[in-house]
């Protein structure tokens, strides 16, 4: 049987119902919509700050390691420095 031939025998008192019910379940589904929607912005927008959050500790990290370099640096010729000097006495 056919879903017209199944609306053909109903009444209209039949088909208002089903189209009121319908109407429910649209509203239902419209609703869920809107708040799956809503929560994706919400997580969008959570990823933009925590990218940007990421981006400053790149920032950070890449200071922190050129610090890092100078230092080391700094300890290498202190220490040829010394032995340099102690050498030449």
């Amino acid at each position: 049987m056919s879903v017209l031939n199944e609306y053909e025998n109903m009444t209209a008192s039949q088909i208002d119902g089903l189209k009121v019910e319908k109407e429910k379940e649209l509203r239902v589904a419209q609703n869920d919509l809107y708040q799956v929607e809503q929560k994706e912005l919400e997580v969008s927008k959570k990823i933009v700050v925590l990218q940007a959050e990421k981006k400053d500790y790149q920032i950070a990290a890449s200071k922190a390691r050129q610090i890092v370099r100078t230092l080391s640096l700094d300890i290498k010729i202190l220490i040829s420095e010394f032995w340099r000097a102690k050498d030449n006495r």
